[in-house]
């Protein structure tokens, strides 16, 4: 059984391969509101793996926002380096500033 930090570890080293769902031309503006924001935030840390859409029918009904800005915020958030998808576009929160400044005050860890 492998630890949390090993596929953190993992996603990491593998940015380049995981951000292939994001093209020159999206539109990333238009971003939701804080609470709903903050809730599509827990949705995405919740079920990693998940594709856009099913992330999507996660959202409750009926406060939850059009499929549209949905993905505008997932640009968002992909573009930010916050969330990884992949080239079947299953999607991953990467997001996690506590493990790299662990790792940034370490120098014996630097190449």
């Amino acid at each position: 059984m492998r630890s949390k930090l090993y596929y953190q570890i993992v996603i990491l080293m593998n940015v380049e391969v995981l951000l292939l769902g994001v093209g020159a031309g999206d539109d990333c503006q238009d971003l939701p509101s804080g609470d709903m924001k903050e809730r599509i935030y827990q949705i995405i840390k919740e079920n990693p793996g998940y594709t856009a859409i099913d992330l999507y029918r996660k959202i409750p009904r009926p406060t939850g926002i059009p499929y549209k800005p949905f993905k505008r915020f997932l640009c968002y958030l992909i573009k930010t380096h916050k969330v990884a998808e992949d080239s079947e576009g299953q999607l991953c929160w990467i997001y996690n500033p506590e493990l790299t400044h662990k790792y940034l005050s370490h120098p014996e860890l630097f190449i």
